[in-house]
């Protein structure tokens, strides 16, 4: 495997996937994105918190810009240096209102309300742009773990 590891240290690639506001189109991008973390070299854990992470960014563009209307635009965008991989989701329906986000409180469990909370926590960077005319771009940056050079961990 150390063979496989430096292959994807100097690699720069991108990628783009483009879905629709469908619940069902959501599996599309978990797909593409675990493949491209697998081809990066990324652990299976690593792939599977930024499948969570797309899978939520997702959701979100599809409840919150799109009302759940299906047959809108959703892009995502990869791009792959080194260790660290950068997604961006990005729809153009309804602005993400910053303002209104408020984290949930762990201690108190409601229904929904987690997705920007756990974009946070399973990435390394989050951003939530709300600049472009119509929409949000959320930016998912992940950073590659070092493999262990004890030979343990």
């Amino acid at each position: 495997m150390p063979s496989e590891t430096k292959r994807y240290i100097n690699k720069s690639t991108g990628s783009i996937l483009t879905i629709t506001s469908d619940l069902s189109e959501v599996k599309r991008a978990r797909d593409w994105v675990s493949t491209l973390a697998h081809q990066a070299g990324f652990s299976a854990q690593e792939n599977y918190e930024l499948q969570l992470a797309v899978s939520e960014a997702c959701n979100n563009a599809i409840k919150h810009a799109y009302d759940m209307v299906n047959g809108h635009t959703i892009k995502l965008s990869a791009n792959i240096e080194g260790r660290r991989i950068q997604l961006v989701v990005r729809d153009f329906g309804n602005k993400l209102d910053l303002n209104c986000y408020q984290e949930p409180k762990l201690d108190q469990p409601r229904e929904g309300g987690y997705g920007m909370y756990l974009i946070r926590r399973l990435t390394d960077e989050a951003y939530f742009d709300t600049s472009p005319d119509r929409g949000t771009k959320v930016t998912l940056v992940k950073h590659r773990a070092r493999p262990s050079s004890h030979g343990g961990r």
